[in-house]
């Protein structure tokens, strides 16, 4: 039986490349994003991931001509959170969470500090994605990351390699 791959379609529409980059010279936020040389910068299908460390720190897409990003939570938590007086929050005996100030003081609230979001990642990389990210580091050549080919098989890391009279994609698990 021959197994099917599934296409891996990447690119983005004209649109989304002039909205982008006028969200790039407007937004400071952006700007750092995509001008801090430890972020990756990987174009999917109508869409750009941000990977730090092997960790997709902003998915931005456009929906009805504005650009929304989702990053996951716990990429959010404030890296000052390590310090002993937040490492435990009280719990009453009716099971209610005590905390009088609510819970979004726990969180990053914007992406204006890249080094903050960086150091919240930080707890959250396992090995294989710190070697992948030191590789891509290392080796500009790198053209994506974190291909999905199915739901078990993936792709670490897309390279061109220059042969001298040929470059060729080569794939890195």
């Amino acid at each position: 039986m021959v197994k099917k791959m599934a296409n891996i379609d990447r690119g983005l529409s004209e649109a989304f490349v002039e909205a982008f980059n006028l969200e790039y010279e407007k937004r400071e936020w952006i700007r750092k994003l995509v001008d801090d040389e430890e972020i990756f910068t990987a174009i999917r299908n109508e869409y750009i991931n941000f990977y730090y460390c092997g960790c997709s720190l902003l998915k931005l897409e456009m929906k009805n001509d504005e650009f929304v990003g989702k990053v996951r939570y716990k990429y959010l938590l404030k890296p000052s959170l390590t310090e002993q007086k937040y490492k435990y929050i009280e719990v009453n005996d009716d099971g209610k969470i005590k905390n009088p100030k609510g819970i979004s003081h726990l969180f990053l609230q914007d992406f204006s500090d890249i080094g903050a979001l960086k150091r919240a990642i930080k707890p959250h990389t396992e090995c294989e994605k710190v070697h992948v990210h030191n590789i891509i580091k290392n080796n500009w050549n790198a053209v994506d990351i974190e291909i999905s080919l199915n739901r078990h098989s993936r792709i670490d890391i897309a390279a061109i390699q220059d042969n001298d009279t040929f470059a060729e994609v080569v794939f890195l698990r």
